[in-house]
């Protein structure tokens, strides 16, 4: 049960021998040790290594690295709107983000729907592992409306990472997004992508999503 490649790791001095192989195996690891699993539901499951300096509520880890601002740019940019954010509370050691409204300042996470409390977890992971090779994310879309959700994709398009996605959303399955061979169904114990399941030539100008739904893909 143990892996003779992570023994030598953790228990040699290979990070500081300079070889075409040790080079390999330390971008390995720093390749593992930076992938990141979560879950997009309100159990917000994850799988990834944390430093314990960084384990803290989203609000205070935002507040604290001074990207309260940037964050407000982030929700507004992706929903459209023009919120304003503040620090609410008077306790510097649970400091929570706040949202202007009116004559008031109200608790983000009251005043927040679940597509915006998922979106702040979006951002707290962007934060968190900005350095990550594989992010996966299981059912990434499931509070967000079809143009958020694209959105989304294409951002992470943008960002330097490997990603997977998964969703039940079929209305996300555009040429417009990704190329057909990027999406996956999963099915039967089986994983396989679009072109793999049908013999007809994918090309730019299909509706891949109508025909998926016309039993095209099996």
């Amino acid at each position: 049960s143990l892996s003779a490649l992570r023994y030598i790791y953790k228990n040699s001095k290979i990070r500081d021998i300079k070889t075409n192989e040790s080079e390999a195996i330390v971008s390995f690891f720093n390749f593992i040790e930076n992938m990141l699993f979560h879950t997009d539901t309100h159990e917000r499951n994850f799988i990834a290594q944390i430093p314990l300096n960084k384990i803290m509520s989203i609000d205070k880890y935002i507040i604290e690295n001074d990207k309260l601002k940037d964050f407000e740019d982030f929700i507004n940019d992706a929903l459209g709107c023009k919120y304003n954010f503040e620090v609410l509370g008077s306790n510097p050691l649970d400091p929570i983000i706040g949202i202007k409204y009116k004559d008031a300042t109200i608790p983000y996470q009251y005043l927040a729907s679940s597509g915006m409390k998922s979106l702040q977890l979006f951002y707290y992971w962007y934060l968190i592992k900005k350095d990550t090779g594989l992010l996966v994310i299981d059912e990434f879309d499931a509070f967000y409306h079809h143009e958020l959700s694209v959105n989304i994709i294409k951002r992470l398009i943008d960002m330097n990472y490997q990603c997977i996605l998964t969703t039940h959303n079929t209305s996300v399955m555009d040429n417009e997004i990704m190329r057909p061979d990027n999406y996956f169904i999963i099915q039967n114990n089986n994983i396989k992508s679009l072109p793999e399941l049908t013999d007809t030539e994918l090309r730019k100008a299909h509706n891949i999503e109508k025909m998926y739904r016309g039993g095209y893909f099996k």
